[in-house]
């Protein structure tokens, strides 16, 4: 039993990269660095800003934006999919990782000020390792189905000035809505606005279904008069936590 758990550790470990590393990527140092992973410089086109590690190991920052640069990012075994080279940790703006085919939220950050982004990102499945609070999460594009106990994941919502909807869901959700009620802070929630209309009618049970509970959420309405408002409409699958 103890050497399956040291290496269960081990590949826990194995599974980002060493401190120094994480520093020259981030810190636009290492040369070594990106030739060792083939990986590009999130500051080639992107933007990390006051980058620190912290003595275990996570990276804080105070924005990350290297969204539709999936070479930033290294290859995850011998596949075509992308994760995060490292933990990160506390991020005191706003966090964009769209478009970089990404295949697990494992790394991301902990705490996120402000948006969290990884929109578009279709191989990403489940809610596992989103940050526990932020001002908004954008999840439009991935295929998520279902938000069962997110308010276990996701603590409560920032106060920002940034716009509505403190989760923009994608058009594969299924199921499991009113756990939105439970995180402290959380209002609203919508989809993406930018749509075209053929998709909107594709997917139009989602969007009802999304629409009832953003309503009853702004209006800081009942949970239980939601869920019965969504049972009567059919969307019964919607209506559980």
């Amino acid at each position: 039993m103890q050497n399956f758990k040291n290496f269960l550790l081990k590949e826990e470990n194995n599974y980002f990269w060493p401190k120094e590393d994480i520093f020259d990527w981030a810190t636009d140092q290492g040369g070594r660095v990106l030739k060792k992973y083939d990986v590009q410089s999130p500051h080639a086109n992107g933007t990390v800003k006051d980058p620190i590690i912290t003595n275990d190991g996570k990276l804080n920052c105070k924005q990350f934006a290297v969204s539709s640069f999936p070479e930033c990012f290294p290859l995850h075994d011998n596949t075509n999919f992308r994760k995060f080279p490292c933990q990160f940790g506390h991020i005191s703006e706003s966090f964009f990782a769209g478009d970089c085919d990404l295949y697990s939220l494992k790394g991301a950050p902990i705490s996120v000020a402000r948006k969290f982004s990884v929109s578009n990102n279709k191989n990403i499945t489940s809610l596992d390792y989103l940050p526990e609070n932020a001002g908004k999460y954008i999840l439009r594009g991935t295929s998520i189905t279902s938000f069962h106990g997110i308010n276990k994941i996701v603590k409560q919502i920032n106060k920002t000035n940034d716009d509505f909807d403190n989760f923009v869901l994608p058009f594969s959700t299924k199921e499991c809505l009113l756990g939105f009620f439970l995180i402290a802070g959380c209002n609203d929630i919508g989809y993406s606005s930018t749509a075209p209309d053929s998709e909107l009618q594709r997917y139009s049970e989602c969007i009802k279904a999304i629409n009832i509970v953003g309503r009853h959420l702004r209006e800081q309405g009942d949970m239980l008069e939601c869920q019965e408002e969504l049972i009567t409409n059919g969307l019964n699958n919607y209506a559980k936590l």
